[in-house]
């Protein structure tokens, strides 16, 4: 049976323990906006839109515990990073370093003229940001 995709996009939850910073860099910084903020009981919701794809930010009541090691995100098994596609990989992680993010990977060339690095926010989680010149160039109608 074959599921209908309407949205056609991920929606991915965070739970943090400071809702303040978390918006700040996903708003300031990687530039997702505001779509809504919900009361969820005594915890709080927050939506940031990327695209077609929403970011939650989930701020419960009584503060989760953190990631014991935020930099080693690799190496263990799960979700351990999403990815944000940017038009400028570089000027991205300037902007993040500037910040204040952590780094956990600097730029890397990738064939098809494709970059990537790695960030942490303000919570630690592993943001890859990801240029894609093709992807963009089809998105525009241009050619690559």
């Amino acid at each position: 049976m074959e599921t209908a995709l309407e949205h056609r996009a991920f929606d991915v939850g965070f739970v943090t323990r400071d809702a303040e910073p978390m918006q700040r860099f996903y708003q300031d910084v990687l530039g997702l906006q505001h779509v809504a903020t919900i009361p969820v009981g005594p915890d709080t919701l927050i939506k940031l839109a990327y695209g077609r794809s929403i970011l939650k930010l989930y701020v419960p009541a009584a503060p989760p515990t953190p990631s014991a090691d935020p930099e080693r995100w690799a190496s263990q098994a799960g979700i351990r990073y999403i990815t944000v596609p940017v038009d400028d990989a570089r000027a991205t992680l300037e902007r993040c370093r500037n910040a204040g993010a952590p780094i956990y990977s600097e730029i890397v060339e990738l064939p098809a003229d494709r970059r990537a690095a790695i960030v942490g926010d303000p919570d630690g989680n592993a943001i890859e940001l990801f240029e894609d010149p093709a992807s963009m160039a089809r998105k525009t109608g241009e050619t690559a």
